[in-house]
């Protein structure tokens, strides 16, 4: 269980990224 929250932390993070980089992307195409 130890090994799947740093994982889980990873996921989100990466998750972030992608939000932020697709909503820069958006308002630049905007």
């Amino acid at each position: 269980m130890e090994s799947v929250i740093p994982a889980t932390r990873t996921v989100i993070i990466t998750a972030a990224i992608i939000t932020g980089m697709t909503s820069l992307r958006f308002r630049i195409g905007v």
